[in-house]
């Protein structure tokens, strides 16, 4: 391999690792959006539902009830709609950095062979894209099913949950698991991945990171890039993790006082 060569590769490899190394802002960008997206349907679901109703009251209603109904399920169509485009472009994104990193280390291996980088990066790029084990159902994305349950519809059970290890949320039809996939015991310091929507305990997560480990530890999910700059804290289930181990110490005190109560009964 002459030196012009070994230049050229280790400066397109060079390039490609700042590409690369750009992660955090292409997935802050997705984030904003998924904000956006988030906040139209929770404003949908209150504000407008609620405006819309008051137009079908009155003697001399502007709209009818059809209509009323007709009106916000095209609406909140819209919103789903736009909701899968922004996971589309999430999904671009992944399938972008898995197919830089990869042409980057091909680059670094192939002692130079030439060969038209743009193609294959296309061609990387689609092979991801294309290649359903890579992501999950619309309906099983966490974000999608955040939106939906913000529009107040029913959700169909994720796959691989199970009811026994969740509990219902407040106000919402959704169910949310507020265990660790890491440790299987109740989140500590819940951080949320703002990529795929999971939620893993501080520590443990920051343990997994830090041996090499990429891939998001919950069964099915997709996200092979996972990295600190993913990860940010989540009052909100910090909130219900709060909650339900004070439900379980109600619990475990209710059991203590039966208990408590039979061997009474058992000693008279």
């Amino acid at each position: 391999m002459s030196p012009n060569h070994s230049n050229l590769n280790n400066g397109i490899a060079g390039l490609l690792h700042n590409m690369s190394s750009k992660e955090a802002q292409y997935r802050e960008a997705c984030k904003t959006n998924h904000g956006y997206v988030k906040a139209t349907a929770t404003r949908m679901n209150d504000g407008l539902q609620e405006t819309m109703r008051l137009l079908t009251e009155g003697e001399n209603p502007v709209l009818t009830e059809e209509e009323m109904k007709a009106y916000l399920a095209k609406q909140k169509q819209i919103l789903k709609d736009v909701t899968k485009e922004n996971i589309q472009d999430s999904r671009t994104v992944d399938s972008f950095l898995h197919s830089v990193c990869k042409l980057r280390d091909d680059l670094l291996s192939n002692g130079g062979e030439d060969c038209d980088y743009a193609s294959k990066l296309r061609e990387y790029m689609e092979a991801h894209k294309s290649n359903p084990s890579n992501f999950l159902a619309f309906e099983h994305e966490p974000f999608y099913r955040e939106v939906l349950t913000e529009l107040g519809e029913e959700l169909a059970a994720a796959s691989g949950q199970n009811d026994d290890d969740d509990i219902q949320m407040v106000g919402g039809a959704s169910k949310q698991t507020l265990k660790c996939p890491l440790t299987t015991v109740l989140l500590e310091e819940p951080m949320k991945n703002s990529f795929c929507g999971h939620v893993y305990s501080r520590a443990a997560v920051m343990e997994y990171i830090n041996s090499n480990k990429r891939r998001c530890p919950v069964a099915g999910c997709r996200n092979s890039q996972l990295s600190v700059s993913q990860l940010a804290e989540d009052q909100q289930t910090a909130l219900l993790v709060r909650r339900e181990r004070k439900r379980l110490e109600r619990e475990s005190q209710k059991m203590q006082s039966q208990t408590e109560l039979v061997d009474t009964d058992e000693e008279d």
